[in-house]
């Protein structure tokens, strides 16, 4: 499969068309925004290769040079004013193999033959682009590394140790390592293997996930006249964010074969910013969000909660403004005096002052829970923020009579409306949708299930799911931490409906000032300092809640 991948998102656009259009117009296939007056294709040939062609303007800029007409290869790169693209074309390095067990997912990825070759591929012109001599890509298991691939300059496979010195700084720091002097730092020294290997500069870079760190890019130079410098660092990280595209890829194709086989499907699931599914309605929603998000019109998402409103407007987020601020206003269970002082506090800030290219992004969700008195105060914010784009989430059609928002209001949430379906209307996406959550809950807690029971799956399939994925990933969740074995059973699955019980209002009263302080974290950029004064408390008390 070709595929254009985005840097600043988790976004991969497939090459399956055999024409994909590209140019600075909404109705593209790939929108371009600083593309002015070109309009070019990429055509996927019978052989496979992919061909850039322009047929009007003057072509756009690739690895650094404006073309008109390229053969795609491996890596090439497509800069754009919102980030860069990088071409992939995964399939002239899959090699068919039998199909492995599911007893370790590290043994899995690590002898996963199409991720071997690909990851050489990428680390070879890594090496090439940073000059390094040595390079290895290493994956960790209970902090443990072990070796993916690693490469020498000259195109040779390097298979020899490492220093656990140096990847042990990384994986405590939790963030890239640069030193151009490594036998005299005194972090690292003394270490037998930085002598034995001969490191004089090196760095590492986590290949960080989802907040987890699933291993490290480690390149390293033995010449004393050669260092390395922040540029290199950065073309080090952006491959290493490559890399952890790759490796969840990897991740998403074990964890749906168990979907595959419960489901009797022959498809595999489309996966969307995260977002699983087989569903044909979700795949249209998916390919609304995409155009919509190439403008700064206001979007509804309608639907019942718990069907993933917020993760969608996330996505809309980082397709049209990854690099731009975002902000969440939440309605559910406040009063109108809450939202009246979240509305003061958000109108205090600058978005602009912070250094932002890009809008910023304000998410309402549940604003069909607004008190009518509230009404006013909400127009007149999305006055005053009005270059920012807004989406709200809510669980009615605006326009269904149900709600009776005042002209006012209603005029500024726009007539993009999105309905989101519910779990219900979606059966066939129970299963894989399960199966991405087994495998989340599964490494958040160091446990390794394979999969679900036929009368597990046969359990979750029947389900009505009235609170819907949000229902089914808390179902998930308490199922594989009450799990013994390497596989879900029927009796681990606790159907309890959400809502049945209340949380003390101890905890409830924690979990509100625990937001309350992000947000305010969120508003000032994460200056402590400032949210202390705009809150009105000690420092110490911000710190209490991160800590918390």
């Amino acid at each position: 499969m070709a595929l254009l991948l985005y840097r600043h998102s988790a976004r991969s656009i497939p090459l399956d068309k055999k024409l994909t259009t590209l140019s600075a117009s909404a109705d593209a296939d790939i929108v371009l925004p600083d593309a002015n007056d070109s309009v070019c294709y990429i055509e996927k040939k019978q052989d496979g290769s992919c061909h850039l062609e322009t047929i009007k303007g003057k072509g756009i800029t690739i690895n650094g040079r404006t073309v008109k007409h390229l053969k795609l290869e491996f890596g090439d790169r497509i800069e754009t004013r919102d980030g860069l693209t990088v071409f992939l074309d995964i399939d002239k390095f899959e090699q068919k193999t039998e199909e492995e067990k599911p007893f370790n997912e590290l043994t899995l990825l690590l002898n996963n033959n199409e991720l071997k070759s690909v990851s050489r591929i990428i680390l070879g012109k890594l090496i090439s682009e940073t000059h390094a001599e040595k390079g290895i890509v290493l994956l960790l298991e209970g902090g443990e590394p072990s070796l993916l691939v690693g490469a020498e300059k000259d195109g040779m496979e390097f298979l020899s140790g490492f220093s656990e010195t140096i990847i042990k700084t990384v994986l405590l720091d939790k963030k890239p390592l640069l030193s151009n002097n490594v036998l005299t730092d005194q972090r690292f020294s003394p270490s037998k293997s930085i002598v034995a290997l001969k490191i004089m500069a090196t760095i590492v870079v986590p290949i960080v996930r989802g907040g987890a760190i699933d291993g490290v890019v480690y390149l390293w130079n033995s010449d004393p006249g050669y260092a390395f410098s922040e540029d290199t660092l950065g073309i080090a990280g952006f491959y290493a964010w490559i890399f952890s595209l790759l490796i969840e890829n990897n991740r998403m194709k074990q964890g749906m074969q168990t979907s595959v086989k419960q489901t009797g499907s022959s498809r595999q699931p489309t996966v969307w910013h995260g977002l699983v599914t087989l569903n044909q309605d979700m795949l249209s929603l998916f390919e609304q969000c995409n155009k919509w998000a190439q403008t700064n019109s206001p979007v509804v998402l309608y639907g019942e909660e718990g069907t993933g409103k917020k993760s969608i407007a996330k996505a809309l987020h980082e397709i049209a403004a990854p690099n731009g601020p975002l902000h969440m206003i939440r309605m559910k269970n406040k009063t109108a005096d809450v939202l009246s002082d979240e509305f003061t506090l958000l109108s205090t800030t600058d978005f602009t002052a912070a250094g932002y290219q890009k809008p910023a992004t304000i998410i309402v969700d549940g604003l069909d829970y607004l008190p009518e008195d509230g009404y006013a105060a909400m127009t007149a914010l999305i006055d005053k923020f009005s270059a920012s784009r807004w989406i709200y989430c809510m669980e009615q059609n605006p326009d269904s009579g149900t709600i009776r928002f005042d002209e006012r209001l209603r005029a500024r949430l726009g007539e993009v409306l999105i309905h989101v379906p519910s779990l219900r209307e979606r059966t066939e996406d129970i299963i894989p949708l399960a199966s991405r959550f087994l495998d989340e809950f599964s490494r958040v807690y160091g446990k390794n299930i394979a999969g679900f029971s036929e009368q597990a799956a046969e359990a979750l399939h029947a389900s009505p799911w009235k609170g819907n994925i949000a229902h089914l990933r808390d179902v998930v969740q308490k199922a594989v931490i009450a799990a013994d074995a390497d596989i879900v059973e029927r009796d681990v699955i606790d159907m309890e409906e959400p809502g049945t019980r209340l949380t003390p209002l101890g905890k409830a009263k924690e979990d509100f000032m625990r937001r309350y302080v992000k947000m305010a974290l969120d508003i000032t950029g994460g200056d402590k300092i400032k949210a202390a004064d705009m809150l009105r408390v000690s420092h110490r008390t911000i710190y209490k809640y991160l800590e918390d």
